[in-house]
């Protein structure tokens, strides 16, 4: 195996005390699949390019804003992300050169991936389309939640709530695993990661930080994505401690939001029990008095990234 990549499996797989072998086998295994996986999918050419002017330290709005806009379809949904109610601008948003000063350079290139990237999967069908809006949901409540309740929101929290689920996608485009037709398996969070490690020796967190990587977005969110399942490692690291806890926060409020029930009292009573809750400093309150929101913030972001024919 590659030293690079065997360094890259260990960093985002390898837990401390466990089987040295079952390591081993995981990581052949994985580092055979990931070949397989990775070349389904190549990055949109408009992408790499925007992202090749971001790349440059001296790059300069103006620039960008010329190559993003030499693509119609691609400043259309730019907007469309910038004007979205988890990025809530104070004002409409209705050209780039605004979306680089109401959101932000770093969100603006996170949107741009972000488009980019469910652009590759506007064709999924089935399971794979209800995870794509698991996806888009997810991310819109954790850019929410980290604007709402974090000092310093951590950088690419948007990107790995987008992204937290692309390797199901990827298992499912490349047949690598029959996934069980009970619902509440697939859609609740910290189960179907235990059914994927028993048949392939990893789970979809660890084949979608390694995707992730090999587009570039940077390791802080390939590292926030690969421990998503690995919270007590997270919680222990102080760089990815509250990172993850809101990408799990955002995944548990989704599920729960997705529930034909709506006893949302006993939906956040539930959450506030959690780690995550605690290392976010969470109350009931908090929760309760924004839960409306928090729906409103889901279904925009399903709207969102809707697919558009």
């Amino acid at each position: 195996m590659d030293l690079f990549m065997e360094s890259i499996i260990k960093e985002f797989w390898f837990e401390s005390g466990t089987d040295k072998q079952a390591n081993q086998s995981a990581s052949s295994s994985f580092a055979a699949k990931l070949a397989q996986a990775q070349g389904l999918k190549t990055f949109p050419a408009v992408a790499q390019k925007i992202l090749s002017v971001f790349s440059d330290e001296n790059f300069k709005v103006a620039t960008v804003t010329r190559v993003i806009e030499e693509d119609p379809s691609m400043a259309a949904s730019v907007l469309r992300v910038a004007n979205s109610a988890f990025f809530a601008p104070a004002k409409p948003i209705t050209e780039i050169t605004q979306a680089f000063i109401r959101v932000g350079v770093s969100h603006v290139k996170e949107i741009v991936c972000a488009v980019a990237t469910m652009e590759m999967f506007r064709d999924a069908t089935g399971l794979g389309s209800r995870i794509r809006d698991h996806c888009a949901a997810v991310a819109g409540l954790a850019q929410f939640l980290s604007k709402e309740f974090c000092k310093k929101p951590p950088e690419g929290i948007f990107l790995a709530g987008l992204l937290h689920d692309v390797g199901k996608m990827m298992l499912i485009d490349s047949h690598e695993i029959d996934y069980p037709s009970d619902n509440a398996m697939i859609y609740s969070p910290d189960m179907m990661h235990e059914f994927e490690r028993k048949r392939l020796g990893y789970d979809h967190a660890v084949l979608a930080a390694h995707i992730v990587s090999s587009w570039h977005f940077g390791n802080s969110v390939a590292k926030t994505i690969a421990w998503h399942h690995q919270q007590q490692r997270a919680f222990l690291d102080e760089q990815f401690r509250v990172p993850v806890s809101i990408l799990r926060m955002a995944d548990h409020i989704d599920y729960l939001l997705s529930l034909p029930v709506d006893d949302y009292i006993r939906d956040v009573q539930i959450l506030i029990r959690s780690e995550e809750a605690k290392f976010l400093s969470l109350r009931e309150t908090d929760l309760l008095e924004d839960w409306q929101m928090l729906q409103e913030v889901r279904n925009d972001a399903l709207s969102t990234f809707a697919v558009r024919h």
